[in-house]
């Protein structure tokens, strides 16, 4: 729900630097651990297997959080704005706001399809890192279109 809200919050945001910071939450309430260090390569590693159908789509996810998260950190530190120093732009932060609109997708789904437990979905995405049928589980389980044409059922 916290995802869900900052998610939607980010819409209503003037400034793009307001919007960068809302999504980066919404990633850390997808994609971060409960009590581990390195949010960072987490959210990112994360976001990557439950967002990319293959390598260089989750290579591509990954550095885009992995740069979403440093600009945001760069923001709330009080350094400059990335947008102005060009380490992030619009475009940037639209890419960000789809993959964080279908990573929430994703994990709704699972949810709908009886995943209630948090700690048991990010447990799934860690172990799709390490098999290529498990990654394909999650991907097939979490995909929200199939999910939806299952409830149409036959016509």
């Amino acid at each position: 729900m916290i995802a869900g809200n900052y998610f939607e919050s980010h819409h209503a945001r003037t400034s793009i630097e307001d919007k960068l910071i809302d999504l980066v939450i919404s990633l850390e309430a997808l994609f971060s651990p409960a009590r581990e260090g390195e949010f960072r390569f987490r959210i990112s590693l994360r976001g990557a297997l439950l967002l990319g159908n293959d390598a260089d789509s989750r290579r591509r996810v990954f550095q885009l959080m992995k740069r979403a998260y440093d600009a945001r950190s760069s923001l709330v530190h009080g350094d400059e704005s990335p947008f102005e120093t060009g380490r992030f732009s619009e475009q940037d932060l639209a890419a960000l706001a789809s993959e964080v609109r279908v990573a929430i997708l994703r994990l709704l789904t699972l949810r709908m399809r009886g995943y209630r437990n948090r700690d048991d979905a990010l447990a799934w995405i860690d172990d799709a890192a390490f098999s290529a049928e498990r990654h394909r589980e999650l991907l097939d389980e979490s995909d929200f279109e199939k999910y939806l044409a299952e409830q149409d059922g036959p016509r």
